[in-house]
């Protein structure tokens, strides 16, 4: 099991929205992903101004955090189905319903759900 990164258009959405958590990841903007280090211990803020068209990827849990604990909005994802079939998937933002839908699978209702999320903050 890995952590799924954002995709780009959450990514520029997300820099747009403040977000300036480092990481070791980003989009070029082409879209294209590169990797910084492999260490923990050397990871970038690519969405501060020294990060030029850079855009942050962090993986879909680290921003769902950033949104709770930074900007107090909870991200939740329901769904009802039978595996390996699509699901109805709802997610819900600080307990708003946002949207229901047909999904398949739980990280693409996940990337939905953040990029709503996101358009939330002024």
């Amino acid at each position: 099991m890995k952590d799924e990164l954002i995709k780009i258009k959450t990514a520029k959405l997300a820099k747009e929205k403040g977000f300036d958590v480092p990481t070791q990841k980003a989009y070029d903007g082409v879209p294209m992903l590169c990797t910084h280090t492999d260490s923990v211990f050397n990871t970038l803020n690519y969405n501060s101004e020294l990060g030029g068209n850079y855009c942050s990827a962090p993986s879909q849990a680290l921003l769902q955090r950033w949104l709770r604990e930074v900007h107090d909005i909870h991200l939740d994802i329901t769904y009802s189905g039978k595996q390996n079939v699509e699901r109805e998937i709802e997610y819900y933002v600080t307990g708003r319903q946002l949207s229901i839908g047909i999904w398949d699978s739980y990280e693409k209702a996940l990337e939905k759900g953040l990029q709503e999320a996101l358009k939330l903050i002024k």
